[in-house]
């Protein structure tokens, strides 16, 4: 019914501006409501005659909309806000069906940064149907294969070397660290970013696809030579990485965006404002709100953190199952690529050890842990004083 696409079109145009307002509540909304003004008329007027084409749809077209729901496949989590009933019940079975039939209503859309051309053709786009992008969209990803989810994400391949990464709030940096590192060390085995644009809360990252498994599903059958020649893939990838230093008078953090700087744990903390020397690093480690350690405890813990580190940049999250392998033309298994770079940005040399190690439990007994790159090892002190933080002044 109109009235249904007409109430999901206005709570589109909310989760647009409490985007924005949930991160500052003081920041200028005005990007949003040009966006809004400049869509808003075309999208409402499109709900009324997608309502108006409906009331003429053959009977036996109005018989596929009743499918009962035993057939229905499942979609990911990130994407149950858009399926309609009948995508529920047929595009997973038929994915003809999702290219033929219209979304619901049309759904106001940001783009926050432009899609390539690669995506506008496998959308197919042009520039007198720009209004049409999130529908485009939608039938797309919606027709896609998953190739992972998570609760409130998933990676879906669109393209035979294309895949959208779908989140809920999804942090836009990760789009801009791509491009950076695109620039400034293109030999880095990252995926390309291809664009990323918001339907609602809902953010949708394209990028190109890095081919193979990943490290976690394939580490346990690896023989000890070909775990030794991985380990040396990855010593230069991270040592080429590393070479980026911080260009001076820059903030710490994210090279891209308010430029902040991220700590991700058990959940994310993001700096309030941006940091420009490590000290002020060192405070913002042991400023958690969830704190209840006394504040000459933390003095203690302060004066164990050393402020002279280089700082370089970094992933931030190097695991075995963000790393991609793929069998070489000699059976020699190769490394591809390296995978979420959402945390990834300018730290002090020793975060990204510690980063790696955070997800070591103490029974934990893989020997992934006796081959991480030697590049990033030497801050033992470091990994120990920061286990003693998180336990007893962050939570």
């Amino acid at each position: 019914m109109a009235e249904r696409g007409y109430r999901n079109l206005n709570a589109s145009v909310l989760r647009q501006i409490s985007k924005v307002l949930e991160h500052d509540s003081t920041a200028d909304i005005e990007p949003v409501l040009k966006r809004v003004y400049n869509s808003y008329s075309a999208l409402r007027r499109a709900i009324g005659e997608r309502q108006e084409k409906r009331r003429t749809v053959p009977d036996e077209d109005q018989e596929e909309r009743c499918i009962p729901a035993k057939r229905r496949a499942s979609y990911p989590a990130a994407l149950s806000g858009f399926v309609s009933p009948i995508q529920a019940q047929r595009a997973p079975l038929e994915p003809h069906l999702t290219n033929q039939k219209p979304l619901s209503c049309p759904l106001l859309h940001s783009v926050v940064f432009p899609l390539s051309h690669v995506v506008r053709d496998l959308l197919k786009l042009t520039a007198d149907h720009e209004s049409d992008l999130s529908a485009a969209a939608l039938r797309c990803v919606l027709s896609g294969a998953p190739i992972w989810e998570g609760r409130s994400r998933a990676v879906i391949q669109v393209g035979e070397n294309v895949v959208v990464k779908v989140a809920q709030h999804l942090d836009s940096d990760e789009h801009g660290v791509l491009e950076f590192l695109e620039q400034h060390v293109p030999n880095i085995a990252a995926p390309r970013p291809l664009g990323l644009i918001a339907i609602g809360p809902t953010s949708f990252m394209f990028m190109t696809k890095i081919p193979g498994a990943t490290l976690e599903t394939r580490w346990p059958s690896l023989p000890a030579d070909t775990k030794a020649h991985i380990r040396c893939l990855l010593d230069q990838q991270l040592s080429d990485l590393r070479t980026l230093d911080l260009p001076p008078g820059s903030p710490l953090g994210s090279p891209v965006g308010r430029r902040l700087c991220k700590d991700v744990r058990r959940d994310e903390r993001v700096s309030i404002t941006p940091i420009y020397s490590e000290p002020q690093f060192n405070d913002f480690l042991l400023d958690s709100p969830t704190s209840r350690a006394s504040s000459s405890y933390k003095e203690w813990l302060h004066s164990m953190l050393r402020a002279d580190h280089r700082v370089v940049f970094t992933h931030a999250d190097i695991h075995p199952r963000n790393i991609m392998v793929v069998d070489g033309p000699r059976g020699v298994v190769e490394l591809s690529g390296i995978l979420d770079w959402e945390a990834s940005g300018f730290y002090p040399e020793y975060w990204e050890q510690l980063k790696a190690l955070n997800t070591r439990s103490v029974k934990d007994d893989s020997d992934w842990w006796n081959h991480l790159p030697p590049c990033i090892l030497g801050y033992d002190h470091e990994v120990v004083v920061d286990r003693v933080i998180e336990a007893t002044a962050i939570y």
